[in-house]
């Protein structure tokens, strides 16, 4: 999700991410040691102007269903108490955590309902629909046949009370966030804002058992803000406060004093990685020592260019992922660091050197083992896809010599038709795929298969936007009666003829009525949707070819 944000240039996205880990932590009652490793993965955010910080959090929507759905989904036989009390968790770490809380309507009475999309719309102000009307409701023991607005409802009243704790203390809402401990069932960490210089410690408790921990921090005493805790708690001599964390829990504690400011951090910066996980991005870390907080601005510059600003980090591990999309490959860089303890006091690293990494080519068909038939689609993703790049694609036969069988340069998946009907059946073929980009090449792994024809499968059919249309009950439903194609034994292909107004349609082929084994553009193994326009009312036919995994579509106007 973070390449919406740097390579895309948006503000934020939705942190879906975030959802599924407050679900594990919450409802799963997960480890906390998941959440450290889910905000480690912040830093893939920051760049010159935005961070995770800003990122909205949600716990269910609109979409994917509400979080009262998942907490009676995953605890069948827990008990109402139990279930409030996850719920209350969720919102803890929701509200006392970075990002920006969104409360799905409703949410705060308690709603749950059977599931996503529209099984999650329910009516709050009373229905006779059944479907509503027999949804348990958390902490309360109203249906939905009457209105169901109640500012006294336990989640309700639980969810104000933490939208006024982070209005009053901005270190609860743009602060920076250190992780400090995690365990099997507890996530502790501090907020920190930069001007007021308190430190909040907070920790969570995922299990039904209370938790005594000792949590770092920066020393001196604290004060209870919210939560069931002692009132007040003084750091050792190690710095360290040992707290309890209720069951299903969450504690708030505030330092008396400010933390002064003293000087300047030590910086130096490491050598700059190409990121294993985005050839597009090259890992920049700064090593820091110093007694508190700490917060580390990056920049760059390539080629002679001037230095440019590229984020700032404020918790450690200090680094960013600078997107280097583009840059072309080969390219040095160079970076600087400017560590500072947030009261006026910095220091400016050594520069160091890198290179801007090669693309990294990945085949996306043939599957490894595939009966390739007489016409396969060969095809690869380039990351990242910059202006210009080309793929060439090569084959072998039992082990002989390379040969060239086509290239493309249309992204986001570069495809060619191969030609087997001269090869044998039985044999192996291998595969490999060239990018080229500006003077550097990258090569893919080398899949191999086995010529011959694939067998066809026993349905084939149209999951998209235009189920609905089609009569089906939902969109993107593969296993709908009406979007289910014909196989003509002649042609070998797959088809169904569809009456289809004016509009905008994505679709895809999916295998046997399932999702496990679908096909996109550019006949892709569960590759991106296809799109499709029709300026007029239309009948459409669309034929799918299983030796290709491609849609021919016809009658579009």
């Amino acid at each position: 999700t973070s390449h919406f944000t740097t390579t895309d240039d948006q503000q934020a996205v939705l942190d879906f991410p975030f959802q599924d880990a407050a679900r594990t932590f919450a409802s799963r009652s997960g480890p906390g040691t998941d959440l450290a490793d889910f905000y480690a993965g912040d830093d893939w955010y920051t760049d010159a102007d935005s961070t995770a910080y800003e990122l909205p959090t949600f716990l269910g929507n609109h979409d994917m269903g509400r979080f009262g759905s998942f907490l009676l989904t995953d605890n069948h036989s827990a008990s109402a108490d139990d279930l409030l009390a996850k719920d209350r968790l969720a919102n803890d770490l929701m509200f006392l955590t970075r990002g920006n809380p969104i409360v799905y309507y409703g949410d705060e009475q308690g709603l749950t309902g059977d599931g996503g999309d529209k099984a999650g719309r329910q009516v709050m102000f009373g229905t006779r629909i059944a479907e509503y009307t027999d949804d348990a409701l958390i902490g309360s023991s109203a249906t939905l046949a009457s209105p169901v607005f109640d500012n006294a409802q336990p989640l309700y009243t639980h969810i104000a009370e933490l939208n006024a704790l982070r209005s009053e203390y901005s270190a609860l809402s743009t602060g920076a966030q250190i992780t400090r401990y995690a365990d099997t069932n507890v996530f502790a960490f501090s907020r920190f804002d930069r001007d007021e210089r308190r430190e909040f410690v907070i920790a969570l408790n995922s299990s039904d058992a209370p938790a005594t921990v000792s949590v770092p921090t920066w020393g001196g005493a604290f004060s209870l803000l919210y939560g069931a805790g002692e009132d007040s708690v003084t750091a050792s001599d190690d710095g360290t406060v040992t707290v309890t964390v209720p069951a299903y829990g969450a504690l708030v504690y505030r330092a008396d004093a400010t933390l002064p400011g003293t000087e300047a951090p030590q910086v130096s910066l490491r050598a700059p990685q190409a990121s294993a996980d985005d050839a597009g991005r090259l890992e920049v870390t700064a090593d820091v020592t110093a007694d508190s907080y700490a917060e580390v601005s990056f920049w760059a510059k390539s080629d002679g260019d001037e230095w440019t600003y590229i984020g700032t980090d404020d918790n450690a591990p200090y680094r960013v992922f600078d997107e280097v999309t583009n840059i072309a490959p080969g390219n040095a860089m160079e970076y600087l660091a400017i560590a500072s303890d947030g009261a006026g006091h910095d220091r400016t690293s050594a520069t160091v050197g890198a290179e801007v990494p090669a693309p990294s080519v990945t085949l996306v068909t043939p599957a490894p083992g595939d009966l390739l038939g007489e016409k396969p689609v060969i095809s690869a993703t380039v990351s990242p896809t910059r202006t210009g790049t080309v793929v060439a694609f090569e084959r072998r036969v039992q082990g002989g010599e390379w040969e060239a069988i086509g290239s493309d340069d249309t992204a986001p998946v570069f495809s060619v038709a191969d030609d087997l009907a001269a090869i044998a059946p039985g044999l192996d073929v291998e595969y490999r795929a060239v990018a080229t980009q500006g003077d550097v090449t990258a090569d893919s792994a080398i899949f191999a298969g086995k010529s011959g024809a694939a067998a066809q499968p026993d349905a084939v059919s149209l999951p998209g936007t235009v189920n609905s249309v089609m009569g089906c009950d939902e969109d993107w439903a593969p296993a709908c009666d009406q979007a289910q194609l014909t196989y003509d034994e002649a042609s070998k292909t797959w088809a169904i003829a569809v009456d289809l107004p004016a509009g905008t349609y994505d679709y895809k082929i999916a295998i046997d009525g399932t999702w496990d084994v679908n096909y996109g553009a550019g006949g892709v193994s569960d590759g991106p949707n296809i799109p499709l326009e029709l300026t007029a009312n239309s009948t459409v036919t669309f034929t799918y070819d299983n030796a290709t995994h491609l849609v021919t579509v016809t009658g579009a106007s």
